[in-house]
């Protein structure tokens, strides 16, 4: 794993590991180089990862590692593993290890304060969330049956953080509150009997049980305002929802109807943001749900989260590139040959195969032709994610 620090540092991280032995379920070390002229010298830091004080102590296996976006030199490696917590505040000068009682799984910093962050305990069925106010020397017990939580701000409004709870019957409880710290005493229940929930651009969105059908109906909140239902122009159940792109003027929803299929839906936002109807957009979009489609394909190994292969093109209105399952026949494990790419130069109206070059780099004509059902395809997450292609 190669990390720039960010715009206007000349720090890169390098954090390197034998993931096959962990395929294995053996152990194996990490090693982390720091790089502080732009990647012409790199300092090995593995010293400062050991497991405990004395110098025979083994060394950490190190997770990930997570920068603060605004002050960069705050970063914090985990090892879950072992249960080790190293943070640095000068990009690795100086490297402070803390022992602790509970998993380092997920990690999230307050914007504005590097030394205020909280870490939630995947591994533990408690799922207890923890909060440091001093970088990470010491922590507290704030939550637990926490299911996400995050951090949100924006021009206008003050910095909230919110907390998905889960409750006995496997729905959960939205929670905000100004400071985490307080979220025993002073949290507001934003949304009840909740499925999933998220914050994406200015809407807030909330899943919950339908009461008509087995499935579930979108809620969706503008600029933390009241939560409105959403309607989908469609008979088939409605049982996953990925937010594939927000703008101020529309958003596009993937929707999980089968193990087989899912479809794009795209909905104009109401000027007063109180309405928000969905049409079909495109079918058989590509879009991946953890435990819901895919299930034992090759997709389960490389992502928790759930994806959809859809490109805003930046800088021109309306033209969003989406990745289509072209295949007729219901395959277990996806592929690339599964897949062809669209474009649609109207919002979502309407969708067309990509145009493919007429020569190839060596000026060879090519008999690719949209005729012959042959089009030019894109890479998009999917195939940085594939293991075989891995493309940037």
């Amino acid at each position: 794993m190669v990390h720039w620090v960010g715009e206007g540092s000349n720090v890169i991280i390098c954090l390197a590991r034998d993931s096959s032995t962990r395929n294995k379920g053996s152990t194996s070390s990490s090693a982390l180089y720091i790089s502080y002229d732009y990647g012409k010298n790199f300092t090995n830091k593995t010293e400062s990862f050991r497991l405990g004080d004395d110098a025979n102590s083994g060394y950490a296996q190190l997770d990930k590692f997570f920068n603060h976006a605004k002050y960069p030199e705050f970063c914090v490696f985990v090892d879950s593993t072992n249960n080790k917590l190293y943070y640095t505040q000068d990009n690795g000068i100086t490297i402070h290890r803390s022992d602790l009682s509970f998993h380092p799984s997920e990690l999230a910093f307050d914007e504005e304060v590097p030394n205020r962050y909280v870490i939630l305990d995947k591994v533990d069925s408690s799922r207890n969330l923890y909060m440091t106010l001093d970088g990470g020397k010491t922590f507290k017990l704030i939550q637990s049956y926490v299911k996400t939580f995050l951090w949100s701000s924006a021009p206008g409004y003050s910095k909230m953080f919110y907390v998905e709870r889960w409750k006995p019957g496997g729905n959960s409880t939205v929670l905000s509150v100004n400071d985490p710290a307080n979220i025993m005493v002073n949290a507001h229940e934003l949304f009840a009997d909740a499925k999933d929930f998220q914050i994406k651009g200015d809407f807030m969105f909330a899943t919950k049980q339908s009461k008509e059908k087995n499935s579930l109906d979108l809620y969706i909140s503008h600029q933390r305002g009241p939560f409105f239902k959403a309607e989908f122009q469609t008979e088939l159940d409605l049982n996953k929802f990925h937010i594939a792109d927000v703008t101020d003027k529309r958003i596009f929803v993937s929707v999980m109807h089968t193990e087989n299929l899912a479809n794009l839906y795209v909905s104009e936002i109401s000027r007063n943001f109180t309405q928000y109807n969905f049409v079909l957009s495109l079918e058989q979009v590509l879009c991946y749900f953890p435990d819901g489609n895919w299930k034992d394909s090759w997709l389960e190994d490389v992502t928790e989260d759930p994806f959809t292969d859809l490109y805003r093109v930046e800088g021109l209105k309306g033209i969003y590139i989406a990745s289509k399952v072209n295949h007729k026949s219901q395959v277990s494990n996806i592929e690339p040959e599964h897949l062809v790419s669209l474009i649609t130069f109207d919002h979502g109206v309407t969708w067309s195969p990509i145009n493919p070059p007429v020569e190839d780099e060596n000026g060879n004509p090519l008999t690719c032709h949209i005729d012959n059902s042959c089009s030019l395809h894109l890479c998009q997450k999917f195939s940085q994610l594939y293991p075989v292609t891995r493309s940037a």
